[in-house]
């Protein structure tokens, strides 16, 4: 079923198909997506591990994907957001608390607002490798198949 997901942040790309929106992508080289490739995990999980690892919370032996999310959103205030459908898969950054997703044909009634300090996106950026080409947070619309 279509849906569609709505949250204030960033669109970080689609690695597997487009490849990721991110300057200097050509050269990206960062341990949590090598270890994604090498162990076939999910971007979004590997994402959420390495920021867990960096903020001293588990050691990456320790990393579970159970409560991973929670984790990151507690420390950090930002969720790694998936979307897509299943032959394209993106990944974006969002403030937390700014994610809404339609999950069915009903409608639905957002009132965004992009609540907090757009710095917690920029230290997530930062110890993930990553300086997106979207120059600022911005709503970000997209289609999401579930």
């Amino acid at each position: 079923m279509s849906a569609a997901v709505l949250f204030y942040g960033y669109n970080l790309g689609a690695p597997d198909d487009s490849g990721w929106a991110i300057q200097g992508e050509e050269n990206f080289d960062q341990p949590w997506f090598d270890d994604a490739v090498d162990f076939e995990r999910d971007y979004a999980d590997a994402m959420r591990g390495h920021l867990l690892v960096k903020s001293g919370l588990v050691e990456l032996k320790d990393f579970t994907t159970s409560d991973a999310e929670e984790k990151v959103t507690a420390r950090y205030g930002v969720e790694v957001v998936s979307y897509g459908h299943s032959n394209t898969k993106f990944y974006g950054l969002a403030l937390t608390g700014t994610v809404d997703r339609a999950d069915d044909w009903s409608p639905k009634h957002v009132a965004p607002t992009a609540s907090g300090d757009a710095t917690r996106l920029y230290k997530a950026l930062e110890l993930l490798g990553m300086k997106p080409t979207q120059v600022n947070p911005s709503w970000i619309l997209a289609p999401d198949e579930y």
